[in-house]
């Protein structure tokens, strides 16, 4: 009987040891699925985390790259108008400068003197219609300075207007005038410079 015991209590534990080794061998499964299916899961989503970050440093590049374009046109834009503004000045008051009233009596005798009668009206700024008088009676014969009215204008800062007294003709060269020329001239040009040197 004690061998049949024996035997039986063999079994059992044979059984129990195999059950228990099988329960341990299925454990281990469950747990290195388990541990292989979150190292794989992890991977995805750092993978997507990695995917949205460098999503995210692009578009940022893109904008950054955006606004400095956008900064660059605005900058050259401004300059550009700066210059023109600057350049506009400058003639204005070179043009006013280089009208002095010997000039002007020169110039003003040529015109007279191509028309038929000459009888003219010249209108300048005050501050120089005296010496502009003076100017035309002494560079002119008496018989041209006579017909030649000079009238002061308190809107011209430099230059003259002239014409015939009865309206038919009018030449415009107060600075104002002499400015707006060149400059309709010399703003394109430095417009198309500004615009070369940003590409360049």
């Amino acid at each position: 009987m004690d061998a049949q015991l024996q035997g039986i209590i063999d079994r059992i534990q044979q059984d129990g040891v195999r059950t228990a080794e099988e329960k341990v061998a299925e454990i281990i499964a469950k747990a290195e699925e388990t541990a292989r299916e979150r190292v794989e899961s992890a991977r995805k989503e750092a993978d997507t985390i990695l995917e949205q970050a460098e999503s995210e440093r692009q578009r940022l590049l893109a904008s950054g790259n955006a606004a400095l374009q956008q900064s660059a046109r605005d900058l050259i834009l401004a300059v550009k108008t700066q210059l023109t503004a600057i350049f506009s000045s400058l003639i204005a008051d070179e043009a006013g400068t280089a009208l002095s009233a010997e000039r002007m009596a020169v110039i003003i005798g040529d015109i007279v003197k191509g028309w038929s009668s000459g009888e003219a009206e010249v209108l300048v700024a005050e501050s120089v219609q005296s010496e502009l008088e003076a100017s035309l009676r002494s560079s002119l014969s008496d018989k041209l300075a006579s017909g030649i009215t000079v009238r002061p204008v308190a809107s011209s800062a430099a230059g003259f207007r002239v014409g015939k007294k009865d309206g038919s003709v009018h030449f415009d060269f107060t600075d104002e005038s002499i400015a707006e020329i060149l400059s309709q001239y010399l703003n394109p040009r430095l417009a198309a410079l500004i615009e070369e040197s940003a590409k360049g």
